[in-house]
């Protein structure tokens, strides 16, 4: 089972339609580069979930978090939820909240949103230059072990 959320780790990074930048932390954005108006992609950082945590399939799942994009303001960036557990993103149906002045967000999931089994979550967060960054957090629901926790 360990092989396999390994695999869909290294598929999922091979998936991002852009190449990485930054190498001081573990979010990832596009490369904005060639965009005319904007430089600089969305750098996101979670606090919550922890990754390998284990919840129950009733429980919620707490995600918190920070997104800065330099130039824009934070309430013009746009927040999406993917579950990631099938190596494709899937979208998942949960109102996002809009980050406040300084960036910060928090929300949760559902008890109920994610199935039985290993999870990858990834928030995407898009400026209005269309650049992008992601974070992901890794977690497991109704299982008794998580990346051997």
């Amino acid at each position: 089972m360990h092989l396999r959320l390994l695999l869909l780790l290294i598929a999922s990074s091979l998936l991002a339609a852009c190449p990485a930048v930054g190498d001081d932390d573990d979010s990832r954005s596009t490369d904005c580069s060639d965009l005319a108006a904007s430089q600089y992609p969305p750098e996101l950082g979670l606090t919550a979930p922890p990754n390998s945590t284990i919840y129950a399939g009733t429980d919620e799942i707490p995600v918190i978090g920070n997104v800065v994009d330099e130039g824009t303001d934070a309430a013009d960036l746009l927040l999406e939820l993917f579950d990631v557990i099938n190596v494709e993103p899937e979208p998942l149906d949960v109102e996002l909240p809009v980050p406040d002045g300084s960036g910060d967000f928090s929300f949760s999931l559902p008890g109920g949103t994610l199935e039985q089994g290993e999870h990858v979550l990834r928030l995407l967060a898009t400026d209005p230059d269309g650049c992008t960054g992601y974070e992901e957090a890794f977690v497991c629901v109704d299982m008794a072990d998580c990346l051997g926790s």
